[in-house]
């Protein structure tokens, strides 16, 4: 009898190895997304309070949702509505989701911000700047007393609004910290953090001073993010040399007023194509990992070539502890 019972406990065992071998499973962190493949999402948002990522598009300026906890897959804002152009920065604040647009042409250059109420998925309020010279907001971060901080990667400036106001004011305006893309916020609401195009600039709110020196080792951030008394950056610039692109993590001094240490958490290699922005859960980052966006053509937004086109994977990595 115990000898009939290991014969089919074994051969039970060989038939589960087999299927495993049949059907290997995807790669731990990765999530194959539903959404059209001509998404071209850059933006990514996390929400909290309901596990949801959201992405926009740079093809159909949109907004679709991925639920974290369900699998499902929605859109949040159709195509165009709102006068949403296409997608750049957007963040999560209790319960709205405030996102970034920008006309893609040359001769046609226009920016908006819009926020939407996540409860349910209504229009609040929009702003739509305009500036004799090109503009191209690109990310932005809201503080606890409502103060919207947005990089311009066009040119030197950092803009603010003070909702409820409706008056978007140059904030900032600094050749030292030109062409901005990434932006972040200390935890005590005194200092900006900005990926420049020169290295991260740190700025006094108050006094509005740069209080570290700019490094050439701390350029190409495309996403920026403060958290735990460090900054996580994106840097996916480097097409020739692919080494250089990843995840990184830059330790700062107790004031936050400078960089101390510079670590790679991820390497990107051929399978990464441009990831953008990113967000994080907890002690968990968050991002694309295809976005394809040498596959798309801005200025007149078409394919470059369809049958390149892939599902877009969503993939989520652990901060290491210690580094």
């Amino acid at each position: 009898m115990l000898n009939k019972i290991f014969q089919l406990f074994f051969g039970l065992l060989i038939f589960s190895l087999a299927l495993a071998c049949e059907a290997p499973k995807k790669e731990s962190g990765e999530v194959e997304l539903a959404f059209e493949m001509d998404l071209f999402p850059e933006g990514i948002a996390f929400d909290k309070k309901r596990n949801c990522i959201y992405l926009n598009s740079l093809k159909h300026s949109k907004i679709v949702s991925y639920n974290l906890t369900t699998g499902t897959h929605q859109t949040l804002l159709e195509s165009g509505e709102h006068g949403y152009l296409p997608g750049f920065g957007m963040i999560v604040k209790e319960d709205t989701l405030y996102a970034l647009g920008n006309s893609l042409r040359q001769n046609d250059k226009r920016s908006i911000l819009l926020m939407l109420d996540l409860n349910s998925g209504d229009y609040i309020d929009s702003y739509s700047p305009t500036d004799s010279n090109k503009m191209y907001l690109n990310d932005l971060v809201v503080s606890p007393d409502n103060i919207i901080y947005m990089t311009d990667s066009e040119s030197n400036k950092i803009f603010k609004i003070q909702r409820p106001h409706k008056s978007v004011e140059v904030f900032l305006d600094r050749e030292a910290v030109s062409h901005c893309n990434g932006i972040s916020l200390s935890t005590d609401n005194s200092k900006l953090y900005l990926a420049s195009e020169k290295g991260i600039g740190i700025i006094d709110i108050a006094t509005k001073s740069i209080l570290n020196p700019l490094h050439a080792d701390f350029m190409g951030n495309d996403g920026l993010k403060y958290k735990d008394g460090y900054l996580l950056g994106l840097i996916n610039i480097w097409q020739s040399d692919p080494s250089k692109n990843g995840i990184f993590k830059y330790d700062l001094n107790p004031a936050g007023d400078s960089i101390t240490n510079k670590v790679k958490l991820l390497s990107f290699d051929e399978a990464f194509k441009i990831p953008t922005t990113f967000d994080h859960k907890g002690e968990e980052i968050f991002f694309i990992k295809n976005t394809q966006l040498d596959n798309f053509e801005e200025e007149t937004r078409a394919i470059v070539d369809d049958n390149k086109l892939e599902p877009y994977i969503l993939m989520n990595m652990s901060i290491p502890k210690g580094r």
